[in-house]
């Protein structure tokens, strides 16, 4: 289980996993046996590439339980897990047979295992989960991440850890391999299977989401007194609401044991254990002072506070549970863009002496807390944007590219080099010859570095470069970028995809190349900004017949292409990188190329 970041580009998720990072530390294992002592059923934690299940149950040794006294039970269960192992007859504990004793003893143990959980999270005052779950033959070496802490077995055989929400952390991803019961008796062989949790926390609420990342349903209970205890099932890839206290993820049996719930992992959510002081100055005689008890940290959850909040000149104070070196202060100075999800502005953080840009994830949080699905699945995808932003700019170092220089995930954050305007200067802009110059050679450079690097970033445009003729061009937001080899479709901006985009589905380095061409046609004022205005998304233009509206685009630019001067350096070079052939299109290496050639022979 590591709570590293991910060190491919294309999965930048926190990921916990159970079944695959604690195997790894264990050599020539595939399996790791699951501890008996637990809820329903008692579970096989497997490698990913495992399909054996090692963790044997339904046994006469099992059955044979039932006649065990209670202070004997725990060693009864561990010398029957031994002797199951080693039979060939594989099933899986029933829900009349899976803890011993009465329907009393059963939820006592359950009750059992939640005093330990909450007991545990109390040992550590930063933990925002504490988790219970079931493994056997664990080394003692594992290779924890500094916001994960590892506590005692418990006495009913779960291990728990807790995790810690730092400056790192937006989110948590729990993996677990286990196997069910065939649908068919006759059939030996139990079926694997894969629970994958992500937990996604929010800046402004202590709810959580929850996003089911496995191929299959599972079932998610409140553990909460005032509970009814209902079993909601969560399809595959579909999100729920957590409001903080004790939750339970199970599974459902197969026909004819379908009315059978098996326990997979417990854990309880604590509330958010930063907070977010704010008090500044306004303009004229408006004057607001928040106090420490309205603070992020707060118990009132419909009172949120986001430092995207702040008003010029007015300041937050980021603290943790105690005051120490990672505690910062946010001076807002100016607005500088803002969308729909997103809110930029430059600021002062404290301990630097560089003015900063910092870009805050925006989002809706009332809905969420009123458990709209539809608004939690938005949240997911909107902090997967930006833990993807966040893995390349922690990639990313290039002169042209811009730079990140904090972050800050509690928050949903990025804090990055202060940058001049970007090219985005209206309909029309018209830059002198040596700053077309510049730009085309600054960014097709970034560009070539990005390829290089295995990126494509997927959404250049005006409004994406800063330039000055000090600092040149910068490019900037990583929002949409991936890697080549992913598969996956990504956006960016309608009015700059490629024109084989429909009939090949792929975009890739050359799309990034013809975006480029389409900001110098606008840079050269040769032609107005760009725009298209479709009823649909960009994943639906993906091998699809275009809508007449792109076509015609399409034709205005290469009306635009024609009229360019092939006996000028520059606009040659655009007119190669409008080249709706792909194969014969410019790339970022001739580009360069073309451009030091020209410089060195001036």
């Amino acid at each position: 289980m590591s709570g590293r970041l991910a060190a491919g580009a294309q999965d930048t998720a926190q990921e916990i996993s159970i079944s695959t990072s604690f195997a790894a530390n264990l050599p020539d294992r595939q399996v790791v046996e699951a501890d008996m002592l637990t809820p329903p059923p008692p579970l096989t934690i497997t490698t990913r590439q495992s399909t054996t299940p090692t963790h044997v149950t339904g046994t006469p040794a099992l059955e044979a339980l039932q006649e065990d006294s209670q202070d004997d039970r725990a060693a009864s269960i561990e010398e029957a897990a031994v002797a199951s192992a080693a039979s060939p007859e594989v099933q899986t504990v029933s829900k009349a047979t899976d803890i011993p004793g009465t329907d009393h003893q059963r939820m006592a143990v359950q009750s059992e295992l939640s005093r330990d959980i909450a007991t545990a999270s109390m040992t550590v005052p930063g933990a925002r989960l504490t988790i219970a779950y079931n493994r056997r033959f664990i080394t003692e070496d594992e290779d924890f991440s500094t916001d994960v802490i590892r506590h005692p077995r418990t006495a009913s055989g779960w291990d728990l850890i807790s995790v810690v929400q730092c400056a790192n952390s937006a989110d948590f991803r729990f993996d677990l391999a286990y196997h069910r019961r065939p649908l068919k008796e006759v059939f030996r062989r139990h079926i694997p299977c894969y629970l994958a949790g992500h937990i996604f926390f929010q800046p402004a609420s202590d709810n959580c989401v929850l996003r089911n990342q496995g191929g299959a349903e599972f079932y998610l209970v409140y553990l909460d007194a005032s509970s009814t205890c209902a079993q909601e099932s969560v399809d595959s890839m579909h999100c729920h609401v957590l409001r903080p206290g004790m939750w339970r993820i199970s599974t459902r049996g197969e026909k004819p044991h379908e009315d059978e719930y098996h326990s997979l992992v417990e854990f309880l959510i604590q509330p958010r254990k930063f907070s977010t002081s704010i008090a500044g100055q306004f303009t004229g005689t408006k004057r607001r002072k928040l106090s420490e008890t309205t603070t992020l940290a707060r118990r009132h959850q419909h009172m949120p506070i986001l430092i995207q909040e702040l008003e010029d000149g007015q300041s937050a104070r980021i603290r943790g549970m105690q005051d120490d070196a990672a505690d910062y202060e946010v001076q807002r100075i100016k607005h500088i863009a803002s969308t729909p999800s997103a809110c930029v502005f430059s600021c002062r953080r404290s301990k630097t002496v560089a003015i900063m840009a910092v870009k805050v994830i925006h989002y809706d949080v009332e809905p969420i807390d009123q458990f709209d699905k539809r608004a939690a699945a938005h949240l997911a995808s909107l902090v997967a944007g930006w833990k993807r932003e966040l893995s390349f700019l922690e990639r990313v170092k290039h002169d042209h590219i811009v730079s990140l220089m904090a972050h800050d995930g509690r928050l949903l954050a990025l804090f990055l080099e202060h940058l001049p305007p970007s090219l985005d200067r209206g309909r029309t802009s018209k830059l002198d010859a040596s700053s077309v110059r510049a730009v085309l050679r600054d960014i097709s450079s970034a560009l070539l570095y990005l390829e290089e690097n295995g990126i494509v970033h997927h959404d250049i445009k005006p409004h994406n470069i800063a330039h000055s003729p000090t600092r040149g061009a910068v490019l900037l937001d990583f929002g949409q970028a991936a890697a080549v080899t992913a598969s996956g479709i990504y956006g960016g901006t309608l009015a700059f995809l490629p024109p084989e985009l429909p009939t090949h589905g792929t975009r890739g380095c050359a799309g990034d190349m013809w975006a480029l061409g389409l900001t110098m046609l606008y840079v050269l004022g040769k032609m107005s900004m760009p725009f298209l205005r479709l009823d649909m998304r960009i994943r639906d233009l993906y091998r699809r017949i275009p809508p007449p509206q792109f076509g015609m685009l399409q034709e205005n630019i290469a009306s635009h292409r024609r009229v360019l001067n092939l006996n000028d350096e520059i606009e040659r070079l655009v007119f190669r990188m409008l080249d709706p052939d792909v194969k014969a299109r410019a790339t970022a290496r001739s580009i360069v190329s073309a451009l030091d050639k020209t410089l060195l022979t001036v």
